[in-house]
């Protein structure tokens, strides 16, 4: 049996060390109305699957399977934060060590995961700051990334991992809100060219290192969080090793899901019919 040992509390800083830096690099050169209105329908779904809903049973395995490919294919995007040819290295290795540490169970990952959200709790917000002492940039909302409406709904399975259910859940979706408002500041620039050159205050030289090491660990946190949950969808450690290499082989073998219809899926199989089946059962214990 996988351990499932994880309090609101250290979920919700699990969850922004994971989502913050990931979010505003997808989300960065995206901004348009749209981006704030399907963010606040994410916070919505989380809200209502942690407090009416509930994801077990046959429903786990769609949930086990989409999540895997899903992040098997965001996985690519890893490589990203760093500049040179560093794929596939960076994303296996990333793997690797979040196996390793989902291994040890929910409760042990989850620590680690709240230790990383200090880094990025230092650091992102000295960028905002610079970007606003240098001015908001103007977007160009051409199109919408929508591998983002995806990682803002990724805190809905989080409640196959708590200890206990009480606690402000409202928590769980504030990453979501502070990555808008990193992509809003981003403006029209990919997340590299966004912080290439940056420094703080004429004190601090290449920058935009400190941020690639801080999106690596958040792309960690990330892939730590998936497979904990792969763990606790699927009962048992073997469920993380095989989350892990099909993973992997997801992103080897270059397969790819249009990301609208793996949306509709996931809102399908991570918010509707959770919220459903435990409806379904309250109304049977009447």
């Amino acid at each position: 049996m996988y351990r499932d040992a994880v309090t609101p509390k250290q979920l919700t800083a699990w969850l922004a060390a994971a989502q913050i830096p990931v979010a505003v690099q997808l989300a960065a050169g995206h901004v348009t109305w749209a981006v704030a209105l399907g963010a606040g329908a994410c916070f919505l779904a989380t809200l209502a699957v942690w407090n009416w809903g509930n994801l077990r049973g046959w429903l786990s395995i769609p949930a086990y399977l989409l999540l895997i490919i899903y992040v098997g294919q965001l996985l690519r995007e890893s490589a990203e934060a760093w500049t040179g040819n560093s794929y596939p290295a960076v994303p296996l290795i990333l793997l690797a060590l979040a196996l390793w540490s989902a291994l040890k169970g929910a409760a042990a990952a989850a620590r680690v995961g709240c230790v990383l959200f200090w880094a990025v709790l230092l650091v992102y917000p000295t960028v905002l700051w610079e970007k606003v002492r240098d001015g908001i940039p103007s977007a160009n909302p051409q199109y919408i990334n929508v591998s983002l409406y995806l990682l803002l709904l990724l805190p809905t399975m989080g409640k196959s991992l708590r200890k206990k259910e009480e606690g402000a859940v409202w928590k769980l979706s504030l990453p979501g809100i502070l990555a808008i408002v990193g992509a809003i500041l981003a403006g029209n620039t990919d997340f590299y060219e966004m912080v290439r050159g940056m420094d703080f205050m004429g004190t601090v030289q290449h920058f935009d290192a400190l941020i690639s090491a801080t999106a690596t660990l958040g792309w960690f946190a990330l892939l730590s969080y998936s497979l904990s949950l792969c763990g606790a969808l699927g009962q048992g450690k073997g469920s993380v090793i095989m989350g892990a290499l099909a993973i992997t082989g997801w992103m080897l073998c270059d397969m790819h899901i249009s990301y609208p219809i793996l949306l509709i899926m996931g809102s399908i199989f991570w918010v509707f019919l959770p919220l459903l089946t435990q409806g379904i059962e309250r109304e049977k214990n009447l």
